[in-house]
């Protein structure tokens, strides 16, 4: 038997800084490829040539709850590029049971946006990565080598 996803033992780290302070919802973390690796091209007789495109960026957002001081942490890193010399950020995400992990260098592209109002909202940050890694948990028994 699986064992049980929970949330509490997904470790997400930003220079190294680990962030707690999600916001309510079922995509706190969302993470997306900008474009497909592979494009297969169609010739006039039916017969196809896949191609592998250069481009492994990626976009991650963390949805955090405003007034949490994990918002405080990001905007020091955005603040730092900003004002003095560019060293971007080295987002890594793990899910401790199963062992997959997402992440890459990346850069935050600005603060938050935000809304005020009777309660706390969820401020979502983005994060462009250069070279998105994404290592599903191995498949022992598929013979899927750990990488």
């Amino acid at each position: 038997m699986k064992t049980a996803y929970s949330f509490a033992e997904v470790a997400v780290l930003v220079n190294g800084v680990p962030l707690t302070g999600f916001g309510e919802g079922d995509d706190v973390v969302q993470v997306t490829r900008r474009n497909d690796l592979f494009a297969l091209t169609i010739g006039a007789k039916g017969k196809g040539v896949p191609t592998k495109s250069a481009d492994r960026s990626g976009e991650i957002t963390l949805g955090l709850l405003q007034g949490h001081e994990d918002n405080a942490i990001l905007s020091a890193f955005l603040n730092k590029d900003d004002r003095g010399v560019f060293t971007g950020v080295n987002l890594q995400i793990t899910v401790l049971k199963s062992g997959e992990r997402v992440g890459g260098r990346g850069v935050i592209t600005k603060p938050a946006d935000r809304n005020y109002g009777v309660a706390l909202n969820r401020l979502d940050w983005l994060i462009l990565i250069e070279d998105l890694e994404v290592f599903e948990a191995p498949l022992p028994e598929a013979g899927v080598p750990s990488p």
